[in-house]
């Protein structure tokens, strides 16, 4: 939860940073960053990070949980990457709807850039990046089996893999029942939201 916490609110504010500063120097070093914690893999970011905190400056617990500041670590190695591909994202949507022909006419009418901002941009931009990070909390429940092992967390990734080695075809049978009945409900619940966001969207569209 806290990955997903981390990866909606940096990803989509990083996203609005170069959205606004198109084509400048920040832009092109966020996009260069973004890449860049995008092509990191999870396990050995895990290692890099337990070695400077846990180990170096031994300011966060190494594994186990014992208390909130052991979710930190992990929260960051489940979202840096996933936080990259939501800033891209979040910037090609809101470009492609900043080229559009009734954000056009709104600036010609004269409205708040505000009013420009929220009502038009962000509405129909944010539509593709709700997909992603609703497919993303879905394959939190089995892309974080990793992490999990690595930092030693108690959770349901890091206990299918025990089944796995155990052999324990009950468990593992359950755990694939459940991703799949999240990812259908996310699906659904996707669904729903996209008339929450913008009521224009016609069923059939969805």
């Amino acid at each position: 939860m806290y990955g997903f916490i981390l990866t909606s609110m940096f990803g989509i504010l990083i996203g609005v940073i170069m959205t606004l500063f198109r084509g400048s120097f920040i832009d092109s070093s966020l996009r260069f960053f973004c890449t860049l914690i995008s092509s990191i893999p999870n396990f050995w970011l895990a290692i890099i990070l337990i070695t400077i905190f846990a180990e170096t400056l031994q300011i966060l617990p190494t594994s186990g949980y014992e208390s909130e500041k052991s979710l930190i670590l992990p929260s960051i190695v489940v979202s840096l990457s996933s936080i990259g591909f939501i800033a891209r994202l979040t910037r090609a949507s809101f470009l492609k709807v900043l080229s559009k022909e009734f954000i056009v006419l709104a600036n010609a009418k004269g409205l708040r850039s505000y009013t420009i901002g929220i009502i038009h941009i962000f509405k129909n931009g944010i539509i593709p990046v709700s997909t992603y990070l609703g497919l993303y909390f879905a394959a939190i429940l089995g892309g974080s089996s990793i992490v999990e092992s690595i930092f030693a967390l108690p959770g349901i990734g890091s206990y299918a893999i025990e089944s796995i080695y155990a052999r324990d075809y009950y468990v593992i049978q359950a755990y694939v029942i459940l991703t799949g009945t999240t990812y259908i409900l996310v699906n659904l619940g996707l669904d729903l939201l996209y008339f929450a966001i913008n009521p224009k969207i016609k069923e059939s569209e969805c």
